[in-house]
């Protein structure tokens, strides 16, 4: 079913063939067939681990680059979504305290919700003086 396109040596294992078995026959169990996933246990982790155990180096890691690419996609949006649902509840936290704040707040400040006009001119900082005309330097100019 595969065109093999070259043979990659990795070096020889110090392991008798009796070794080598019991290492698959333990393998087997670790992996079986209907824990296979494409993206975080596929065949060439598989081989990794049997390399491993066999005491030879891993396999070249542009041998598994698009599995460890969709893996690192697949962990990169279980995290947007977990930091989603955080930034959510912090939402949720902020709002509730600002409210909570609000119905503790001085008498004075809550006339200001009520419709007082609060004269803009006093919360300007003053780098923006003389830049930003008011509204009552906008009629006198009129």
């Amino acid at each position: 079913m595969y065109t093999y396109r070259e043979r990659i040596v990795l070096g020889r294992t110090s392991c008798s063939s009796g070794k080598v078995s019991q290492i698959l026959k333990e393998l087997s169990q670790e992996w079986p067939g209907n824990k296979f996933d494409l993206l975080a246990k596929n065949g060439n982790h598989f081989c990794n681990v049997l390399l491993q155990r066999l005491g030879v180096p891993k396999l070249p890691a542009w041998i598994n680059r698009f599995a460890d690419v969709g893996d690192i996609a697949c962990e990169t949006s279980q995290i947007l979504q977990k930091t989603k649902k955080e930034m959510v509840t912090a939402g949720k936290e902020a709002y509730k305290n600002a409210i909570d704040a609000a119905f503790k707040a001085p008498k004075s400040l809550l006339g200001l919700s009520k419709g007082a006009r609060v004269r803009t001119e006093r919360f300007k900082p003053k780098f923006f003086d003389g830049r930003i005309a008011g509204p009552d330097e906008e009629a006198s100019k009129k």
